[in-house]
C-alpha cells in the first residue's frame, strides 16, 4: 500500500504549485497544513509532478521515505558516538547521507567544532595574574617596549589535530575543548621571543626550557634579531 493516498498526493501537488514549485518551500507549507500525516521528502514533490503526467504515481521512491527504524539507529550511533560522521552512519545503516543529515536536523542535533587550547599547569595561572598586577602598577611609560616576551614549542612526530576534520554532534553546544602542546613527548623544542618591534631567535633545544634554566646573554646575542 503506498504511504501516500491519491489524495494526500493531490494537495502536495497544489502546495507544490502554490509556492512557484519551491520543494523546500513546498515541504514546509504542507507540513504546517497537514501536520498529522506522514510527511515527504522535500524531493518528493518535484518527482510527483514529473511521474504524475506517465501515470505512475504508485511507484514511490524508497529513498525518499525514510523510516522509523532508520532515525532510531541513526540516532543510536550518535549516542554511542557522537564524533562519527554523517556518510559513517549511513554506510552503516544503509541510507543515503543526506538522509541522516535531515534525521540530525529533525532532531535537533547540530555539527560543533573542538577549540584547542594550551596545556596550561596549576601554578600557570597565578604566575600569570601576578604579572599583570605587577604591571598594571608600573609608572614607566612604554614599559611593554622593554619586556622580552617569549614562548616555546615543541614539535613532535606525532602528527597535528585538524579541528576541521572532526565535528561533535549533539543538539546543544558542549563548549569542546582538547589539549595541546604538550611538552613530554619525542621532538625537537623552539623558543622565539619578542621584545619592542624586533623578533629574537629562534633557537632550537633538545630539551624542554624549563623555569631553571635561563637564557644567557650568549644565547640571546647567537639569536637572530630581525
Amino acid at each position: 500500500m503506498p504511504l501516500f493516498t491519491r489524495e494526500h498526493q493531490i494537495d502536495m501537488l497544489l502546495v507544490y504549485g502554490e509556492v512557484r514549485k519551491n520543494r523546500r518551500e513546498a515541504k514546509a507549507l504542507y507540513g504546517q497544513r497537514y501536520p498529522d500525516r506522514a510527511q515527504p521528502h522535500d524531493k518528493y514533490f518535484p518527482w510527483l509532478e514529473r511521474h504524475l503526467k506517465t501515470e505512475r504515481i504508485e511507484e514511490e521512491p524508497n529513498e525518499f521515505i525514510v523510516s522509523e527504524e532508520a532515525e532510531i539507529n541513526t540516532l543510536a550511533c550518535i549516542e554511542v558516538d557522537p564524533t562519527t560522521s554523517v556518510r559513517q552512519i549511513a554506510a552503516n545503516i544503509g541510507i543515503g547521507w543526506e538522509s541522516v543529515r535531515n534525521i540530525l536536523k529533525k532532531h535537533k542535533f547540530k555539527p560543533f567544532k573542538y577549540q584547542v587550547h594550551h596545556h596550561l599547569y596549576e601554578a600557570d595561572h597565578q604566575r600569570r595574574l601576578e604579572f599583570c598586577n605587577w604591571f598594571m602598577v608600573q609608572q614607566r611609560p612604554n614599559l611593554s617596549r622593554f619586556i622580552l616576551f617569549s614562548d616555546e614549542s615543541r614539535f613532535t612526530n606525532l602528527g597535528m589535530f585538524n579541528k576541521n576534520n572532526s565535528r561533535y554532534w549533539a543538539r546543544e553546544n558542549p563548549h569542546l575543548f582538547r589539549q595541546g602542546a604538550f611538552q613530554e613527548r619525542f621532538g625537537v623544542n623552539v623558543w622565539m621571543g619578542v621584545i619592542g618591534t624586533r623578533i629574537v631567535g629562534p633557537i632550537f633545544f633538545e630539551n624542554p626550557l624549563t623555569a631553571d634554566q635561563r637564557m644567557s646573554p650568549i644565547d640571546l646575542n647567537e639569536a637572530s634579531l630581525n
